[in-house]
């Protein structure tokens, strides 16, 4: 079993080692627990609106866990891991950047607001985000993107 963190670096590693190593991949787990030898993860549906339970059958499973699920361990010293040395192969193509731009922070930790106010495709034009930050405003809110538009890097200026 591989741990990973759910984001958005970690499952898309999570996604490419599941096809490389042909092993089972749940994202965002809740919970992950041993039943009858068979590893069980469970994980959000629908937005959150539900949970699923995934019995894992195969030799290999690897899960992206959400935010909070597992605790970091203490460290043990007196634990022994093989460890293994392979040489180094070079890469057949090279990857060049070609230019890089710097991402605006984001002002808030959208995690820790008390209420946020969500933008998400039914957000007819860009006009429409005021009305958003005046109705954030009143609710004393932050303003943040759904998933599919901030993923997608529609998410308006200033949400």
């Amino acid at each position: 079993m591989l741990l990973l963190a759910a984001t958005k670096r970690g499952k898309a590693l999570a996604a490419r080692l599941s096809v490389q190593l042909n092993a089972a991949l749940v994202n965002d787990a809740t919970a992950v627990d041993i039943v009858d030898g068979h590893i069980c993860a469970e994980h959000r549906m629908y937005g959150g609106l539900a949970f699923a339970q995934e019995k894992i059958n195969s030799p290999l499973a690897i899960i992206t866990l959400a935010p909070g699920v597992q605790e970091p361990c203490t460290r043990d010293i007196s634990h022994q891991c093989p460890t293994e040395t392979v040489p180094y192969v070079a890469p057949r193509h090279e990857i060049l950047c070609r230019e890089r731009r710097a991402k605006a922070a984001s002002s808030v930790d959208l995690s820790k607001a008390k209420r946020v106010v969500g933008v998400g495709r039914g957000l007819a034009a860009q006009d429409d985000l005021k009305m958003v930050h005046e109705l954030a405003a009143v609710l004393n809110a932050e303003v943040g993107c759904s998933r599919p538009i901030a993923e997608g890097e529609n998410c308006p200026d200033g949400a």
